[in-house]
């Protein structure tokens, strides 16, 4: 069957799905409960900021099996202490940043391997003096992302 429809009529079908899917389906954004208030303490500084729950993120510290929150470069400069963050601004590889921050903080930084979409490499990581994820105290690592995270408001990106 060969149906013939003019221009018009098809603009105005297309206009028609368009507003009926508009107002019929929810809008395709994160819920209220993917997201966690995060607080990170480290060296006597003290970082607020929000997580995005991640079902993608399964990072783990491959020694300990501990879980990895992957924090923002921008907020984990707070974090950390100024001569860290200093060696973190460098345009160096994350082999070359961890062997110099061990030798400074021995025991408290660590390298990880990743693999991602995008790629495979190595994350710096932090061993922060307390984190609090959603007013109750967790043990995951923080690394350190090489890209700024900005995803709904979230600075950070958590395993569920």
């Amino acid at each position: 069957i060969l149906i013939f429809l003019s221009f018009s009529s098809l603009l105005l079908t297309a206009f028609a799905v368009v507003l009926a899917c508009r107002l019929l389906l929810p809008p395709l954004n994160h819920s209220n409960n993917s997201t966690l208030p995060l607080i990170l303490e480290c060296g006597g500084k003290k970082v607020r900021l929000t997580a995005l729950r991640d079902s993608g993120n399964t990072l783990h510290e491959p020694f300990t099996g501990k879980g990895v929150l992957v924090l923002s470069p921008r907020e984990c400069m707070e974090l950390v202490p100024d001569d860290a963050a200093d060696v973190l601004r460098r345009d160096v590889p994350p082999l070359g940043c961890f062997e110099e921050l061990g030798r400074m903080y021995p025991g408290v930084f660590s390298l990880i391997p990743y693999s991602t979409a995008s790629g495979s490499g190595l994350m710096v990581c932090i061993k922060p003096d307390l984190m609090l994820i959603d007013g109750k105290k967790d043990h995951r690592i923080v690394g350190i992302s090489h890209r700024e995270i900005t995803i709904n408001g979230c600075s950070a990106v958590i395993g569920v």
